[in-house]
């Protein structure tokens, strides 16, 4: 019902046990998003990485510093990004790979170098 109202659906989910402290634990973001766009629309927007200081809060900088496209038609994209929420800042490099018959984009951090963030992996995905 919230999407066909045009509504993201966003759901923070805690491992953390109900009486336990703010510190510590891992927690997961879950978002949702119905977008009445065309798969390559969409998909030309996500890898679109420099563009995403104007189109995403919170986002200061995103640089890409490696582009290998594959004989499969997949493609890998590592950025650098700078972002922002409220007074904390944080610097962190991601490993996307993008496979635009799919209509997927799957992103972890990239292990091979040292990022703020302890860890992050998701996916986008377009039917």
């Amino acid at each position: 019902e919230e999407l066909a109202d045009g509504k993201t659906i966003m759901r923070v989910i805690s491992n953390r046990p109900a009486d336990e402290s703010r510190e510590g634990g891992a927690r997961r973001l879950l978002m949702v998003r119905d977008v009445a766009a065309p798969k390559d629309v969409v998909l030309d927007r996500i890898g679109d990485f420099a563009a995403y200081p104007r189109m995403v809060k919170g986002c200061d900088a995103c640089h890409v510093y490696k582009r290998e496209g594959r004989p499969d038609g997949t493609e890998e994209v590592r950025c650098e990004y700078r972002i922002h929420a409220l007074h904390l800042k944080f610097r962190y490099f991601m490993s996307h790979q993008i496979d635009p018959e799919a209509g997927c984009v799957v992103w972890n951090l990239d292990y091979e170098r040292e990022s703020d963030l302890d860890d992050s992996v998701g996916y986008w995905c377009t039917t």
